[in-house]
């Protein structure tokens, strides 16, 4: 269905689920966090035990954005609210924030799910609970973010529009989305 905010006549078709992990160098002993530690990790700089620096995306990120949305203090007060933070290494693309994590065993960044590789760094769990697809479908794995396909739906979509959102919706469709590393509907 259409969103408030949007304008008339945009419609939003969910296509899957997106999971937030937040990792740390393979080296470092750190293997769970909680969503205030990380809130003042990125507000304060406050290290979480061997984690001491900040590694985020570039603003504007879509993964960026919905992580500040979601991490939030004691009060219920979000990331994305604070104008002051603690100065983050930024990177403008996830493949760099994962390499300089597997290079520096201080760090402790935030990537998409279907972006991480156990090879490189490692994930911790979120308030006790893993990062997973089924922990994502489950609502236990509260770091997650919906994909939306938005479109005009008071203009006709063509005809390869049409087909394009009916084939990611397909089994076919989702089962591309499962192997990318994405949650399936």
């Amino acid at each position: 269905g259409s969103k408030a905010g949007f304008e008339e006549g945009v419609t939003t078709v969910k296509i899957c689920d997106d999971g937030i992990v937040v990792v740390v160098n393979k080296a470092n002993p750190l293997n769970e966090v909680s969503g205030i530690e990380l809130f003042n990790f990125y507000v304060s700089g406050i290290a979480i035990s061997s984690a001491t620096v900040p590694v985020s995306r570039e603003a504007g990120s879509g993964t960026r954005d919905a992580f500040e949305g979601l991490v939030k203090d004691e009060n219920g007060k979000k990331l994305e609210k604070v104008s002051d933070r603690a100065s983050a290494q930024e990177f403008s693309s996830t493949g760099t924030a994962i390499t300089y994590i597997a290079q520096n065993e201080n760090a402790l960044g935030y990537i998409s799910l279907g972006a991480y590789d156990p090879q490189k760094v490692k994930k911790l769990t979120f308030e006790g609970v893993e990062g997973t697809a089924e922990n994502i479908k489950n609502g236990s794995y509260q770091l997650a973010r919906p994909f939306n396909i938005l479109y005009n739906a008071t203009k006709n979509l063509s005809q390869e529009a049409k087909d394009f959102l009916n084939f990611v919706l397909s089994d076919e469709g989702q089962e591309i989305v499962a192997e990318e590393g994405y949650i399936t509907l």
